[in-house]
């Protein structure tokens, strides 16, 4: 038995479930809300109204580690010891110390930049994000879960399911006994979630590759008999496998998009980005940057297309026109069919 705890967040996305399943006497918590008095007391309120103090918290697991998601995890830690499980790849967004967050974020703007991104936007300081920093949050994770780890505490027993794209530690845990599944922002009905790129070995060339990680995440997700999502967003819902099928004729209109812009040349992921209106929405252009660099990332490792680094912007072309201009310049696949 679970309850559906819907705290408000101050951000855009607007209100994010936490799950309590029952443990025993106590409870586990499945994502905690952002780190703001309001959830706070809120969450309290709610375990007070079905009998339950902060310190019957077993644990807290979190889906992944942005802050509407994992807020709350330090208060419940500090106050109360509960331990905090959460997948090893999210610890450079959920660990105190923001250095490799610098790096990733310097990073993120050259890639972006690289793939055509208008400099001026990407690198905006939006001043009321620049004067409102938020890190306090931040906790430690007590026990770093791994893909197909069995999590048992009084009788709660939880799957650890890895599902990187949202994010590279990205992960659900699914009640096997009941068939449900809880998706943070994996799998949420009617929403498309945004495949963050991140850079796990403070390098661009070792980017994630998020969009294939994602639809290879919702393929594993897909083969489970889930009876019920219960998600970081909107509400419950069952029949979770014509939801991801939405999600893959979604990505399938993007990536024919993307076919279709490289068929008049060579070209760029910015390409497929509507008309951003100016700096202030600067997190828009990078929310639609994931999924075009995405959609090229999928085609390029179908072999539809190709990518190179020219004067330091990344472009691609069609598989089918870079065989043609290959061939009529003498390149590889000539001296392959001829020898050398």
């Amino acid at each position: 038995m679970h309850f559906r705890i819907a705290l408000p967040t101050p951000f855009t996305v607007g209100t994010i479930n936490a799950f309590a399943v029952k443990d025993g006497t106590g409870l586990v918590l499945i994502d905690a809300g952002p780190d703001t008095d309001e959830a706070w007391t809120l969450l309290l309120d709610f375990l007070a109204s079905h009998g339950y103090q902060p310190s019957d918290i077993h644990a807290v697991l979190l889906t992944h580690g942005h802050e509407d998601h994992a807020g709350l995890a330090h208060r419940l830690r500090a106050s109360y010891g509960t331990p905090v499980f959460a997948h090893a790849q999210e610890i450079p967004q959920l660990s105190p110390d923001g250095r490799q967050r610098e790096i990733s974020s310097r990073l993120l703007h050259q890639l972006l930049i690289q793939h055509g991104a208008p400099r001026s936007i990407v690198e905006y300081k939006d001043p009321r994000r620049e004067n409102a920093p938020r890190e306090g949050w931040r906790t430690e994770i007590d026990h770093p879960v791994e893909d197909g780890e069995q999590l048992s505490f009084v009788d709660a027993r939880l799957a650890v399911l890895h599902t990187p794209g949202h994010t590279a530690g990205s992960t659900c845990y699914y009640h096997e006994a009941s068939g449900t599944l809880f998706t943070g922002d994996h799998l949420i009905k009617g929403v498309i979630p945004n495949p963050g790129i991140e850079f796990p070995d403070g390098s661009l060339e070792g980017r994630t590759r998020s969009l294939p990680a994602y639809a290879a995440s919702l393929e594993k997700v897909r083969a489970l008999p889930v009876a019920l999502v219960c998600p970081g967003h909107r509400e419950e819902f069952a029949d979770h496998r014509a939801e991801i099928d939405r999600l893959f004729r979604y990505f399938e209109r993007g990536q024919k998009r993307a076919l279709r812009l490289t068929d008049k040349g060579r070209c760029q992921a910015y390409g497929l980005v509507p008309p951003i209106a100016g700096p202030a929405h600067r997190m828009e252009l990078f929310f639609f940057m994931y999924r075009s660099i995405g959609y090229f990332d999928l085609l390029e490792a179908q072999g539809h297309v190709h990518a190179e680094t020219i004067g330091g912007q990344v472009y691609y072309t069609a598989a089918r026109n870079r065989l043609k201009e290959e061939r009529r310049q003498g390149g590889p696949d000539e001296q392959d069919a001829n020898g050398p």
